[in-house]
């Protein structure tokens, strides 16, 4: 086990739960009665988040790849699903709200993507150095600037995405 990445890992995240509080104390005093309201929920976030990383950590990566595809067809279908049932805020839609949960799809289509991608060039081997890799990880099948932004590239937060897609290429030619 790292033990360094670890260490920076709960470093972060505790310096994080810190600022969330030092930003937020006086505000959910005076509209909520509780100064330590946006710390707790962001502390309940946090620890489903470890949780979800010990058993993700736990797991043979093998074990993953088989959900390369569902995971990018459910990408595209959440994306498709801000059109009719996404929520604005701040100008854009791009927010889908199930019951309690609000869900961010370009956020999933992240992790799909790059799930789908790691499985695609394992699966390829070192054809991905070929032409034929070059157009499938860059072709239109895998746009990924227009997936990710759901049409609208400048406000989506879709820049790690083109960054992966940058070192894909520079990795190819």
């Amino acid at each position: 086990m790292d033990y360094t990445l670890l260490f920076i890992v709960l470093f972060l995240l505790a310096f994080g739960l810190l600022m969330v509080y030092s930003t937020s104390y006086y505000e959910a005093n005076l509209e909520i009665g509780d100064s330590a309201y946006y710390l707790k929920k962001q502390l309940f976030a946090t620890i489903l988040g470890l949780v979800a990383m010990i058993f993700v950590a736990n797991v043979p990566y093998h074990f993953w790849e088989r959900f390369a595809v569902i995971g990018y067809i459910v990408s595209v279908v959440l994306i498709l699903l801000i059109i009719p049932f996404g929520h604005e805020a701040n100008g854009a839609k791009r927010w889908l709200y199930i019951g309690p949960i609000s869900l961010q799809p370009a956020e999933v289509s992240k992790l799909c993507m790059i799930l789908f991608l790691a499985s695609m060039i394992c699966t390829m081997g070192k054809q991905i150095r070929g032409r034929k890799g070059f157009w499938m990880v860059d072709g239109d099948f895998l746009d990924t600037e227009t997936f990710m932004a759901g049409g609208e590239k400048e406000r989506s937060g879709g820049e790690p995405m083109e960054m992966l897609e940058d070192k894909l290429r520079t990795y190819v030619s």
